[in-house]
């Protein structure tokens, strides 16, 4: 059985500036196709568009406000909002 701590991980800074704790993911768990992470973005900042072949991201956010695209649709987020 795999039990994360999130005070326990290292974090790692992305090239866009935002920082990234893992709690599950391929990287190193037998989860193969979901990934878990705290991820914080800079006031002002935004994190690079990119794809995942092989592994789904859900977002939840809970704090500042932003919008997030998927695809060619972007809506506007906050505080409790997941997708």
């Amino acid at each position: 059985m795999h039990v994360a701590n999130l005070a326990d991980r290292e974090t790692f800074t992305t090239l866009d500036g935002s920082t990234i704790r893992e709690l599950c993911g391929p990287s190193w768990t037998p989860a193969r196709n979901q990934s878990l992470a705290e991820a914080t973005v800079p006031v002002g900042g935004e994190t690079i568009a990119h794809y995942h072949r092989t592994s789904e991201e859900l977002y939840y956010f809970t704090a500042g406000r932003g919008r997030l695209r998927v695809g060619e649709e972007t809506r506007e987020v906050g505080p409790g909002t997941a997708r």
